[in-house]
């Protein structure tokens, strides 16, 4: 692996976690001391930083976000964070590494079905049925990089990925 392969990763926006199947390479890469400090001098040079923590890795600008920048990032991440409250209402001690089956979710959503967790289903995805929320609910999950199919023919069970620990960091400093 080069480099410039992991930038090219990164500088999407790409969480890569060590529990990736995916991106298990670039995390890999990452996780090897020497190789990170290289990547975060060469990153540094060109205006980002190489955060990597609790087993996953992602590209920060280097000065802190202007008000402008966080309100955006809120705004983007503003469902995941309703997703996130949702998964662990139900999943308390889900933790990364674990496995979680979307037919699972889909009878603990039905078991505890209530007007506050209904009103956020219906905040994220509109007036849909419980199947179709968390069909939706796990490809959020997915498209940020919180969780990982574990067999690309298999939709129903997905692995937890370390990345789970930055968004939950951030929202139990919201709560």
């Amino acid at each position: 692996m080069e480099l410039k392969e992991v930038f090219s990763v990164l500088s999407k926006g790409v969480m890569v976690s060590l529990n990736s199947k995916r991106y298990f390479e670039v995390a890999n890469y990452l996780s090897i001391e020497e190789n990170f400090k290289e990547a975060s001098e060469v990153f540094e040079k060109i205006g980002f930083n190489l955060i990597g923590e609790n087993g996953y890795f992602y590209l920060a600008k280097n000065e802190s976000l202007n008000t402008q920048e966080l309100e955006s990032f809120i705004t983007t991440h503003k469902k995941l964070f309703v997703a996130l409250s949702i998964v662990k209402s139900l999943f308390p001690y889900l933790d990364s590494s674990q496995t979680i089956k979307q037919s699972q979710f889909l009878t603990k959503l039905t078991q505890k079905e209530d007007d506050l967790l209904l009103q956020k289903l219906h905040f994220l995805f509109g007036q849909k049925d419980l199947k179709s929320f968390t069909e939706e609910l796990f490809t959020l999950l997915e498209k940020h990089y919180v969780i990982e199919r574990l067999d690309i023919k298999n939709r129903d069970e997905y692995i937890v990925l370390n990345a789970l620990a930055y968004y939950l960091e951030i929202l139990e400093g919201v709560q």
